[in-house]
């Protein structure tokens, strides 16, 4: 029983986290408050709360985050949309603007 306990207890240590390494982050932002702002770019459908922007691929049906770890600028998300169906635009409080094409963001900071 003891030999049970133990061997239980040294599995959940070290597999009851994921540990982030030095000179790593992890993003824990707010994904599930209301939508505030929608776009369909492709195959991907953006969401955004204000805070947090993640996206459903269509094609194979997963959820994934952006942020400033991925390269976004900003951060109070106002709306969200899409030129020519190909690239996501991102506009924020404070003027400035992100594009997004494919997994590749670029900033347009000339209104801020």
């Amino acid at each position: 029983m003891a030999l049970f306990a133990l061997m239980q207890t040294s599995f959940s240590i070290v597999y009851g986290q994921s540990p982030v390494g030095i000179g790593q982050w992890r993003v824990h932002y707010p994904y599930n408050s209301d939508a505030r702002s929608l776009a369909l770019v492709d195959d991907r459908v953006y969401c955004s709360n204000g805070l947090a922007l993640f996206y459903y691929n269509k094609t194979d049906q997963s959820l994934n985050g952006i942020s400033k770890k991925d390269g976004l600028t900003g951060l109070n998300i106002t709306k969200l949309g899409s030129y020519k169906s190909k690239d996501l635009i991102i506009g924020y409080d404070d003027g400035n603007i992100d594009f997004v094409t494919g997994n590749a963001v670029s900033q347009f900071n000339d209104i801020q």
